[in-house]
Order: structure tokens, then C-alpha cells, then sequence
């Protein structure tokens, strides 16, 4: 749940980014840089290649059978020719052609022809067989701001006593 939500948090701010717009009122909400920081360019669209929608596949749809909750399995591979960041969101129908949940995923820092297999879940009970449609893909330059794994441990600031 804590991943759905900071991947929702992300893609609030990477579509604030896009629209050109800041995520609230203030002196320093246009982009400007605090007093004494260098100001942060807006994150800008990654080179050209493959078309975004081209990079995101879907090669699962499945419907768990304990929680009758949609997934789709996602390959998304960086056509373009630099690192770049993605945001792609899901929709899952029924039979019927309507909407009975969404779901998101997101990939930082993906290197250019390379590719990663991500999981798309929704949380809403889906009722017998569902199809998933990619609704939107938004694919941008990757700022570089990815944490290691060598170095990063959500872990290490976690004290018992």
C-alpha cells in the first residue's frame, strides 16, 4: 500500500512538472530556488528514439484467486537514447468495457536499452475475466537521483529498543 502511494505521489508531481505547474501556493513555488540554492530545472522530455507508448508492454493480465483483486505484468524497455524515468498507469475492464479498477507503476533511471519487468496492481475486487489497457505512459530524462542498492538500506535508520 505504502508503494501504491508514493508512486501515486510521483506521478502527482512528474504530471505538475509536465503541466508546468507547482504543487502549492508560496514564494518559491514557481520554480524559483530558496535562498542560497542553485533552482532545480524542470524535469525535461527524454530524447528522442521510440515513441514513449512504444517502450510499455503489457505480458500478463491475471486476476488473483484469493483476493479476485487485476494485475497486468509490464516489460518496459528504454528506447530512447539517454536514462529516462517512467510512470505508466493501468486500466482494467470487464467483459462490458467498463472500468472496474486502475493501477500504476513506476521505473527510475531505466539506461537506455535496457529494461525492466514491473507489476501494474489494482485494488478493487474485479469480477471474473478483465482486460488490461495501458491508459498513459509518461516517460521523461531521469534526473540521476536513484539510490544504489550498495548504498541505500531503508534499514539503517531503523533502531530497536
Amino acid at each position: 500500500m505504502l508503494t501504491l502511494a508514493l508512486l501515486g505521489t510521483l506521478l502527482y508531481f512528474a504530471g505538475q512538472a509536465v503541466m508546468g505547474s507547482s504543487p502549492g501556493p508560496g514564494p518559491y513555488s514557481s520554480g524559483e530556488a530558496l535562498p542560497g540554492q542553485e533552482p532545480v530545472p524542470p524535469p525535461s522530455p527524454a530524447p528522442t528514439g521510440t515513441e514513449a507508448e512504444e517502450d510499455v508492454r503489457i505480458s500478463a493480465c491475471t486476476v488473483d484467486s484469493l483476493t479476485a483483486w487485476p494485475a497486468a505484468g509490464m516489460e518496459i524497455v528504454n528506447g530512447s537514447g539517454s536514462a529516462a524515468d517512467y510512470v505508466v498507469t493501468v486500466e482494467f475492464v470487464d467483459q462490458d468495457g467498463t472500468r472496474v479498477a486502475d493501477g500504476i507503476v513506476g521505473v527510475l533511471g531505466l539506461a537506455p536499452g535496457q529494461s525492466a519487468k514491473k507489476k501494474a496492481q489494482g485494488l478493487e475486487v474485479a469480477p471474473g475475466d478483465v482486460k488490461c489497457r495501458i491508459t498513459e505512459v509518461l516517460r521523461t530524462a531521469s534526473a540521476g537521483c536513484v539510490p544504489s542498492r550498495s548504498t541505500f538500506s531503508p534499514r539503517a535508520s531503523v533502531t530497536r529498543g
